[in-house]
């Protein structure tokens, strides 16, 4: 039998044998491979192709395809000819442009968006009712939705959307975020709601349902509803404080832009 000190001698033995003490065995080489610090990051495959686009591309080009403009008429060829030769970011359509169906309306917009790479934008204000470019548009207005639950014009836009993405339209300018209760307003027949909460809550539900169909637009920033008069024919004038409006009618912007709404129209 070994003695207590011999037993301790002995198991210290066998350890050293079996775990070698720190310092006396340099470690095992690492296994050569990247280190993933070390790895580029992610390319956005649309970043690059703008980037790469951009990047050939004039400053005359550049603002060229920073336009969206209108012609009259329903020849797809003179159409995309018209946006090509020009350059042009994209075509607003209008109701002298519009077919009698959608099977010819989107037949018309997929010669006008040319380039698959990179095809023009095809725009129109489809809000329904009173301004409704395209006729075969049958979803309720914004004078119906304003006294629905917010949801009904998530429906409601959701098959605007629907209807505009398969003829072709890629843009809608059609949600309208200005806040009135006045029904003596030329904006009253076209608003979402009387007041800033109401119409933002209808937005925001708008743009959710157009989202995956068409981009969003919100219009008419600042909002029509802040100043009396009529946009198209004079220049309204408020005496709204930033503070009136911040709580009266920038509400529903928010909301939209919070929802995802791409584009804001000025007014």
């Amino acid at each position: 039998m070994l003695a207590p000190r011999r037993r301790v001698v002995c198991t210290l033995a066998a350890l050293l044998l079996v775990t070698p003490l720190a310092g006396c065995v340099a470690p095992p080489e690492p296994i050569p491979g990247p280190s993933p610090r070390s790895l580029p990051p992610p390319v956005d495959p649309v970043q690059q192709y703008a980037d790469d686009r951009l990047g050939v591309m004039t400053l005359d080009e550049k603002i060229s395809s920073m336009l969206m403009a209108h012609l009259p008429g329903r020849d797809a060829a003179t159409l995309a000819d018209y946006a090509a030769s020009n350059g042009l970011g994209g075509l607003i359509l209008m109701g002298d442009n519009i077919p009698g169906t959608p099977e010819e309306l989107a037949a018309m917009t997929a010669v006008i968006a040319g380039d698959p790479g990179l095809p023009a934008l095809v725009a129109t204000d489809q809000e329904g009712g009173i301004v409704r470019r395209i006729p075969y548009d049958e979803e309720p207005s914004a004078l119906e939705l304003r006294v629905l639950p917010a949801d009904a014009a998530a429906v409601a836009f959701k098959a605007r959307g629907h209807l505009l993405d398969s003829a072709g339209v890629s843009v809608n300018f059609g949600i309208v975020a200005d806040v009135t209760g006045d029904p003596l307003s030329f904006i009253y027949d076209r608003s979402l709601g009387s007041t800033a909460q109401d119409a933002a809550a209808r937005v925001a539900a708008a743009v959710t349902g157009e989202r995956g169909e068409v981009l969003s637009t919100l219009k008419h920033f600042p909002g029509h509803g802040a100043a009396p008069g009529d946009s198209h024919s004079e220049i309204p004038q408020s005496q709204l404080s930033l503070q009136q409006w911040r709580t009266e009618h920038s509400p529903p912007f928010a909301a939209g832009i919070a929802a995802g709404a791409e584009l804001v129209m000025f007014g």
